[in-house]
């Protein structure tokens, strides 16, 4: 049922939003449309008001925000640490991601096996290796275990001598 038309409607109706329980933009389409392109020209008047009132107004905000960063530098120093530091231990939205879709369904990159899998640092932290997506790799349980802390090619070298085999890089 839409809340602001109050008719009972089909699931079709409604947009998705995902912070819902039931999935659904409490708002129909048709309700939704109407109620954009109401305060559309409202908000379009505002932003050509602005504009219209010259760069001296457009320039103010810069201003107010560069006066905010000098009052409190640290504060935004801190936020771009974080930011930095975040994407270091790969806690950002892309590294989670790939950690979610694109490493779910790949084989171990030393034996092959799809058994129990970990996600394994191809360059190891512990010697200055990050978290984010472009160092990490799918292996299997064992293998992980086996490489430790050894790094990529001194990993393969210890797999060659172990199997007796020749590697091709």
């Amino acid at each position: 049922m839409c809340r602001r038309c109050k008719a009972e409607k089909s699931a079709t109706a409604f947009s998705r939003d995902r912070s819902r329980k039931d999935g659904l933009f409490s708002y129909c389409r048709s309700c939704a449309k109407n109620y954009h392109e109401k305060y559309r020209d409202a908000a379009n008047a505002k932003s050509r008001a602005v504009y219209a009132s010259g760069p001296e107004r457009r320039e103010g905000a810069v201003a107010i925000q560069r006066a905010a960063y000098h009052a409190d530098p640290e504060k935004y120093r801190a936020k771009r640490r974080a930011s930095f530091h975040k994407r270091k231990r790969g806690e950002d939205d892309l590294s989670r991601y790939y950690r979610e879709h694109v490493l779910r369904n790949d084989p171990c990159v030393y034996c092959g096996s799809y058994e129990d899998w970990a996600v394994d640092h191809i360059y190891p932290v512990s010697k200055g290796g990050s978290g984010s997506w472009d160092n990490l790799t799918r292996a299997c349980n064992s293998c992980n275990f086996r490489k430790g802390t050894k790094s990529l090619l001194g990993f393969l070298l210890f797999l060659n001598n172990v199997k007796g085999g020749t590697i091709l890089i």
